[in-house]
């Protein structure tokens, strides 16, 4: 493919990414089938790697593309990355280069993964890019399209128009909007000021593939005669990860988003085949001390940071007492240590639950399973004809059952 196609190709796939899957958490009366959230949702990341099985493998296939061409996922499949794209979209300020935080991107890297090794999937439900991105489009922007529906609907009716029909409103959960705006706000600040500083510091999938993208077969380097040091290519780079003095592109944090290209005219900065190189940097001593400390939080802090489930009495009108001794997880969960195991919280059953009984959780299984989805029969019931969330989930934490 030429240079020059490189980036309209991207933005093409990343868009279809992102709107495919903007749908899928939108969606508010189940048009979207199960075959197509399986499509967009088989490369995303994490839920593949909890999912993984014959069928499900599609990490696998990033872990190779990143192994030979670096970080495509990041700007083209992983929908957070492409929704920083577009609320950067009109920004107009010019980026330099900056060292990578290196000990806070790889020391995130390892508590997310030392923490899931001790049973513990706390920090990758917090952190993992799609299920935030589900959580924000979930809990802030869908609200507003059932809103903008249901003050539609009565005027269209009104008119004989029967296209829509108001749709019952879910449980609100505070805590579950205040977190998704918190993290909304967070990602549109970074990337309005600092481009993709969210990719290389907090989300541990993109530590981890910047970690992969190091030996990765095709790299983008500068041409040894045809750049001029103009420095052009530094100033569009959202990553920040060129240096026109040293003629150096740290690839560990580049995500392949090609605006170098455009901006270079002289064909200074190409794809070429990696130089092995024999010199290695030393290990920092501040990231081995935080590898350190963060094993020790695993093992001593978070083993005890289940909380113990409580009686609960569901406050429905009924003559007969009714007490849960634990707290009930979606049909199909198998089990709630099964379910809270493989839950990352995106929130992606949540929206399409059509009786709206699946509600985001606080304490109810414990800070293990903050945010992952549980049966709240306070506001609503399960149809026993119904298998949406089973036929939806990505992570394989509600495994396929039969009406």
């Amino acid at each position: 493919m030429k240079r020059s196609l490189l980036k309209p190709a991207r933005l093409i796939i990343s868009l279809l990414f992102l709107l495919a899957i903007s749908v899928m958490f939108l969606d508010f009366r189940n048009f979207v089938s199960p075959k197509f959230i399986e499509t967009f949702t088989f490369l995303q990341f994490v839920p593949s790697l909890l999912n993984f099985s014959i069928l499900s493998f599609g990490f696998l296939i990033v872990i190779a593309i990143t192994l030979l061409f670096g970080r495509i996922y990041c700007s083209t499949i992983c929908p957070l990355g492409s929704f920083q794209d577009v609320l950067s979209f009109r920004n107009r300020n010019r980026y330099t280069f900056a060292k990578p935080h290196n000990t806070l991107r790889y020391g995130i890297l390892a508590l997310t993964v030392i923490v899931f090794v001790f049973g513990s999937s706390l920090v990758l439900n917090l952190l993992d890019p799609f299920s935030s991105f589900g959580r924000i489009f979930s809990n802030l922007f869908r609200p507003v399209v059932i809103a903008l529906n249901n003050f539609t609907a009565p005027l269209l009716e009104s008119k004989g128009v029967l296209l829509l029909y108001s749709v019952r409103w879910g449980e609100p959960v505070v805590f579950s909007i205040l977190f998704a705006s918190a993290v909304l706000m967070l990602v549109f600040w970074l990337s309005v000021r600092h481009g993709r500083l969210y990719c290389n510091t907090l989300c541990p999938v993109g530590a981890l593939l910047g970690l992969v993208s190091k030996v990765s077969v095709f790299r983008i380097a500068f041409g040894d005669h045809a750049c001029t040091h103009c420095g052009e290519c530094a100033k569009v780079c959202k990553s920040r990860c060129i240096d026109v003095e040293e003629k150096e592109i740290d690839m560990s944090s580049c995500v392949s988003c090609f605006n170098c290209f455009d901006a270079c005219d002289r064909s200074g900065i190409n794809y070429e085949l990696r130089k092995s190189r024999s010199e290695r940097k030393p290990v920092e001593k501040s990231r081995r001390k935080f590898m350190v400390n963060t094993a020790l939080f695993s093992t001593v802090v978070l083993p005890g940071a289940e909380i113990p489930l409580k009686q609960v009495k569901l406050g429905k009108p009924t003559t007969v007492p009714v007490v849960l001794t634990s707290q009930i997880s979606p049909p199909g969960s198998v089990s709630i240590s099964h379910f809270t195991s493989k839950c990352t919280a995106c929130h992606l059953c949540v929206s399409a639950c059509p009786t709206r009984v699946l509600v985001p959780s606080i304490t109810e299984f414990g800070l293990h399973g903050l945010l992952q989805p549980h049966m709240g029969f306070n506001r609503g019931h399960c149809n026993y004809e119904c298998t949406v969330c089973i036929d939806l989930c990505p992570t394989g934490a509600i495994k396929p059952i039969d009406v």
